[in-house]
């Protein structure tokens, strides 16, 4: 009886200590953490990418986006609340990010994007995001257009960031050295809205245009990674942003069908990218109110 009431109080003693450990730690803005957050979540907010242009009723447009993700340095990298003591993360993996698009047109300019890039691991890091949008595109006047839209982006991005196969295989890595390699869970989450003007030249054929937006950010990142003496690592880290964007660039339209547009975007407090992407009209409508 004594055994059980010890083990019980031990228990109940415990409680706390376990309870706090799931607790997320929450950096502030100034952190490391908030920073690598930005910077990653730039190349992932899911923007028009192409100029605005005059939907017709019941059009199909099919497109492929490649955004570049800028290298962070390892100073950025490094974690200054949440895993102190940590080097930097492996997050320097992927240098562009290839996302596939579906457009559906309906009537007076409203549309919905739909885009999902699917589970594949590629140089080891495995991203399952969803992003759509709605929105609507109108014409102003005899050579202007404005567009409208509001987006999301959910799901999550996987892989070894906290301690790869290099760093377990290094002495010189003291968190690492002889553990396992992670599998660490990061969340994009994300929700905005943005507005853009362009203006129609060369009969249409060149539109360049410019716009701005906001972007509300929720990152969520889950470590997990067994380390040397078997101790398991399971350290949460969450943020709650919000961020004004900008965006300029210009479509190319050698064909009804086909347009090539070319994008500079950024969130001024975290980072700049660029984006490209090629639409092909796969069904063009037809007029409607």
């Amino acid at each position: 009886m004594r055994r059980i009431l010890l083990a019980l109080l031990v228990g109940a003693a415990a409680w706390p200590i376990a309870a706090s450990a799931q607790d997320a730690c929450k950096p502030a803005k100034n952190s490391n953490e908030v920073k690598l957050f930005g910077h990653y979540m730039v190349p992932i907010a899911f923007d028009a990418a192409e100029a605005p242009a005059p939907y017709r009723l019941a059009s199909i447009r099919l497109g492929l986006e490649a955004t570049y993700v800028p290298d962070l340095n390892a100073a950025g990298r490094t974690p200054t609340v949440c895993q102190p003591g940590q080097g930097p993360l492996n997050t320097n993996q992927e240098n562009v990010l290839f996302r596939p698009r579906l457009l559906l047109s309906g009537q007076r300019g409203l549309f919905i994007e739909l885009s999902w890039i699917p589970p594949v691991r590629v140089n080891g890091v495995k991203s399952n995001l969803v992003s759509f949008a709605i929105g609507r595109s109108t014409q102003t006047g005899k050579n202007g257009l404005a567009r409208l839209r509001l987006f999301g982006v959910l799901g999550s991005v996987k892989g070894a960031f906290t301690c790869s196969a290099g760093d377990v295989a290094s002495p010189t890595n003291s968190e690492c050295f002889n553990s396992q390699v992670s599998n660490d869970k990061f969340k994009p989450t994300m929700f905005g809205g943005d507005f853009s003007v362009a203006r129609t030249m060369a009969s249409g054929r060149f539109i360049p245009y410019l716009g701005l937006g906001i972007s509300f950010l929720r990152p969520r990142f889950q470590v997990s990674h067994v380390t040397a003496d078997s101790t398991t690592d399971n350290t949460k880290i969450e943020a709650n942003m919000t961020r004004f964007t900008a965006h300029g660039g210009f479509s190319f339209v050698p064909s009804p069908r086909l347009l090539i547009s070319a994008e500079a975007y950024t969130a001024p407090a975290d980072a700049i990218t660029g984006r490209v992407m090629l639409s092909w009209v796969f069904k063009a409508g037809k007029p409607g109110r």
